[in-house]
């Protein structure tokens, strides 16, 4: 969150259950969503300062993560939709940062956690893309056309500050 707000990427939505660091805390133009992909209060805190440059989580995976984040991005884009205030969930070019923190017993439970959230990442990927369009759409306008001009490209990489069981998914939205 620190290094994305100190590169210019505002609004950022950090979501975590945690404290934020006092150093992240006050930085202006973010917003700390004390929770998890779930919730309703998650869903009103995520659509209340929408639209976000980028979406931080720090999050443990269990096998329902992606199933969440999908369902809850999909609730905060009908918020968004109903709400008299025409925001989109998404500001283009923008960024998605999830740290995922994988039950680590022995490298080969690594391999195939890795292996099982690089094949369900994509619909994840796919899902913010189409709530994020359907944010977008007014009566006249088809969602699923909004969809095919989002592009998003992703990598999971081990950052410096990753524990040995922890990769990073770093997904960026565009508009085409």
């Amino acid at each position: 969150t620190q290094v994305l707000h100190r590169n210019g990427i505002r609004p950022v939505v950090a979501i975590d259950p945690g404290l934020l660091a006092p150093r992240v805390q006050g930085l202006d133009g973010v917003q700390h969503v004390r929770g998890d992909f779930s919730g309703e209060d998650s869903i009103h805190a995520i659509a209340n300062a929408a639209p976000y440059s980028a979406i931080v989580c720090d999050a443990n995976l269990y096998l329902e993560i992606f199933e969440q984040i999908g369902r809850t991005l999909e609730a905060v884009a009908e918020e968004l939709r109903c709400s008299a205030k025409e925001k989109s969930l998404l500001a283009f070019p923008s960024v998605f940062v999830l740290t995922i923190k994988f039950p680590y017993k022995t490298e080969e439970s690594l391999r195939r956690n890795l292996a099982w959230a690089s094949e369900q990442i994509p619909a994840c990927l796919r899902r913010i893309v189409d709530a994020a369009a359907s944010s977008m759409m007014d009566e006249g306008t088809c969602g699923n056309d909004l969809s095919a001009h989002i592009a998003v490209t992703y990598s999971i990489v081990h950052l410096h500050a990753n524990s040995e069981s922890e990769r990073t998914l770093i997904a960026v939205f565009n508009e085409l």
